[in-house]
Formats: structure tokens, sequence, C-alpha cells
């Protein structure tokens, strides 16, 4: 009976970690906004403003042998804005799967290897999110393109949780 029971426990541990996989929670170090700065200080079109901002952290959940990205999550803001703050979901089983959103495993010769997760709108081909994680050097950078002209760049380091 003790074997059948650490055989069970065995299966079940093993696959727990297949299927979880791991967690990351990536704080900025750097967090900035990029927009258009027409009609000021005589401004003509062209010119761009940048403007600091707060952290902004998020969590990341990858397959267990960090393959494949399967959710970004940014932490913080309204609880009403749960969903939105789901980005580069690419996991069906989740409640916020977004059918535009791939993720992959990049190998660089300069920065190793690399898991990169993008979004695009329903319709549209052009990526509103990019999200990429060194994993030897545990840095990240995001891109989040709001609108046409505007733009939040934010990057930082990773650790395991």
């Amino acid at each position: 009976m003790r074997k059948i029971t650490f055989l069970t426990l065995v299966m079940i541990l093993g696959m727990s970690s297949v299927s979880f996989g791991k967690q990351y929670l990536c704080k900025s170090k750097l967090a900035i906004g990029i927009f258009p700065n027409y009609g000021k200080n005589d401004c003509k079109k062209g010119c761009w403003g940048i403007q600091g901002f707060s952290a902004l952290d998020y969590l990341v959940k990858t397959d267990a042998l960090d393959l494949k990205i399967m959710s970004v999550y940014q932490l913080g803001g309204k609880e009403e804005n749960k969903k939105s703050n789901h980005l580069c979901v690419t996991q069906e089983s989740n409640d916020y799967y977004d059918p535009g959103s791939e993720s992959y495993l990049e190998i660089s010769e300069t920065r190793g290897k690399i898991l990169t997760c993008r979004s695009t709108r329903s319709g549209e081909k052009r990526t509103y999110f990019e999200f990429e994680f060194e994993l030897e050097s545990d840095y990240w950078s995001a891109n989040y393109m709001v609108g046409n002209p505007l733009q939040f760049i934010a990057r930082g380091i990773c650790e395991e949780i």
C-alpha cells in the first residue's frame, strides 16, 4: 500500500510541476511614456515628449521548462480592471485567453535565451503589447502601444517566486 501511495504522490507532484510551470515577479527599474507634444512650446508635427511613470510590475508565468510564456499580468490597478491587466495570455484554459497572443523562445548569440510574448488587438495586425524576458540575466522589457503615437516602455529585473 505504501508503494502505491508513494507512486501516486510522485505522479501527482511530477505532473503538477509540468502543468503549473514557473512564476516570476518582474519589477521595473524604469518606466516612461512617449507621447506627441504637438502645439506645446511652438512645437509643430514631429515633436515628442517623455514622462516618467511609477513602477510597472508584472507577474509572469511560464511553462515548467521556460520554453514559453503562458501569461503576463500587470500588478496593481482596480479590481474592475482585472481583465485588462492580463496581457499576453496564451493559455487557452485561462478565462482571459487572447487568441491574438503568441509566445516563443528565441536564442540570441549575445543575449542568450529570450522568451518573447506579443499581443495584437482583434482585427489588427500590429503588436500592441510586447514582453521580452532574458532568462540568463533575468532582465525584462515591456513595450505597450496605447494609441497610434502613444507608447509606454518599462525595463527591470525578474526573480522566480
